[in-house]
């Protein structure tokens, strides 16, 4: 945590104090995201001059409403704001048990409009795949395409694969771990395994065991790999899309080749089946647009 954070931090009220020092296994941009809605929450504790400890659901409401019409954010926005509220009271009923009662248990999330994911489609990814192949730098071109067919073939996010180890390759299985610190398998196919011992025969000799390197034989870091993927999404003509965008590509791909829904779910590693069925949307979707194409081709 850097030292601005801990001056805003040092500046909450105790109990949220407690909660965001409590979330050591959360990774510092999250740490850093809910530290800045905590403080929002903060500011409009003390402007109301209430308390956390005393809050009442109404109280909430009315953070709620302010949010809406005063902040004027989107209901996403909005949801996520009012998620780490719910986490901090959780926190402070369930975990340290201060409070009794949970006033945010009833609390109302915005409904979200059900955005579709950008994706590349398959055309697209295999555009993306040729653009790297004209790299002529024999290092780059390896690494970049193992990273590529990783992103595209597995769906990892990019923390994921920035933070992989040559022991994270057993065999054809790659094992990782994933959110929250939980181990994921993934099997790499035939065409990642190959580019995958490509890169391998000519990345070079260093003393620590991280998979992808840089150009100076350090760790790659996840603004590289971005950077990485920007340049070649750049070359190939794709705007829009990002490292993310990638992860969204893979499943609907994956989705399209006739994987099952509940198998992408163990691949990303999804809690909630919902949260995967956003790409069975896009995939449905597809099908409606495929069979409006195909409208009158047969008919006089």
């Amino acid at each position: 945590m850097d030292d601005k954070m801990t001056k805003i931090i040092k500046q909450m009220d105790e109990s949220i104090q407690r909660y965001i020092y409590s979330l050591t296994k959360q990774s510092k941009r999250t740490i850093d995201t809910y530290t800045m809605d905590l403080k929002l929450f903060d500011d409009y504790i003390k402007s109301k001059k209430l308390d956390v400890l005393t809050l009442v659901l109404e109280d909430l409401q009315g953070y709620s409403r302010y949010l809406r019409f005063e902040k004027e954010y989107s209901e996403s926005t909005m949801d996520r704001k009012l998620q780490v509220v719910k986490y901090l009271y959780k926190y402070l009923t369930e975990t340290i048990e201060v409070l009794q009662v949970n006033p945010a248990k009833k609390l109302e999330l915005p409904e979200i409009p059900e955005r579709l994911p950008k994706y590349l489609t398959l055309k697209e990814a295999q555009r993306l795949i040729k653009v790297i192949d004209k790299e002529k730098n024999d290092f780059l071109r390896t690494r970049d395409k193992a990273i590529m067919m990783i992103f595209l073939n597995n769906g990892l996010r990019v923390s994921e694969l920035a933070d992989l180890n040559l022991d994270n390759i057993r065999g054809n299985k790659l094992i990782f771990k994933g959110k929250n610190n939980r181990e994921r398998p993934a099997k790499l196919n035939n065409d990642t395994l190959t580019v995958l011992k490509e890169y391998l025969k000519i990345r070079p000799e260093v003393s620590h065991n991280h998979l992808f390197l840089s150009t100076h034989k350090k760790p790659i870091s996840v603004g590289a790999v971005q950077y990485t993927v920007y340049k070649y999404l750049d070359i190939a003509g794709l705007k829009g899309y990002s490292t993310h965008k990638l992860r969204h590509s893979a499943a609907v791909i994956m989705l399209e080749q006739g994987v099952g829904i509940r198998t992408i779910q163990q691949l990303y590693g999804h809690k909630d089946v919902k949260t995967t069925e956003i790409y069975a949307n896009v995939t449905g979707k597809l099908m409606d647009e495929a069979s409006d194409k195909m409208d009158g081709l047969f008919t006089d």
